[in-house]
């Protein structure tokens, strides 16, 4: 089964490459993110040793691609406090109808796809998977005691929350802020090299 998910990984076209820097040149200079780490942290959450911007280029380009958008139009969706109760609005729901929309025809879903209903024998139609997918990214359940109080949702967890997590590491001096919302950390789990 291990050979799926690096199958699934590979076949990912439209993912970021990343190069670091080695001395004084980077290992692949046309990569998509130069990713420039040069010191350990302090242990201090306050205080950056880093001289020079965590991310010395970003190719923005990328982000023109349809799945992008769609999933950047996702971001404002939901509210990252799981307390708060989560109601999404007619047109926040069609982004999430476009966002699958294009997600499902990328190569690594159809990967996925034919796995899911080839190797495993699920009878799963291309509807069928879509639909599942809807369901276990997007569907709002309750994260508190009020169980009529839908809060969270997969996608939120995975994504919003981590980006909230990374947030005073990303907000250090030397982070980019045009780069913020575009964080490998959130691109990662969008589309993956």
């Amino acid at each position: 089964m291990s050979d799926i998910y690096q199958e699934i990984w590979n076949s990912d076209k439209n993912g970021f490459s990343v190069s670091l820097r080695s001395g004084d040149s980077w290992k692949n200079p046309s990569a998509d993110i130069l990713l420039d780490i040069q010191v350990e942290a302090s242990g201090k959450g306050s205080i950056d040793l880093a001289t020079k911007p965590l991310f010395n280029r970003v190719n923005e380009e990328k982000f023109k691609l349809p799945t992008y958008v769609s999933f950047i139009n996702l971001l404002d969706n939901y509210i990252a406090n799981f307390r708060a109760e989560d109601i999404l609005s007619e047109d926040e729901q069609k982004e999430i109808e476009i966002f699958l929309d294009k997600i499902v025809e990328t190569e690594p879903m159809q990967i996925a796809y034919t796995y899911i209903t080839e190797k495993l024998g699920v009878t799963l139609s291309k509807a069928e998977f879509r639909k599942s997918l809807r369901r276990i990214w997007f569907e709002m359940y309750t994260t508190t005691s009020k169980a009529n109080q839908l809060t969270s949702a997969l996608v939120l967890n995975t994504f919003l929350l981590e980006k909230q997590n990374l947030m005073p590491i990303l907000e250090s001096p030397g982070i980019e802020p045009k780069t913020l919302a575009k964080s490998p950390a959130i691109i990662h789990g969008l589309s993956s090299t």
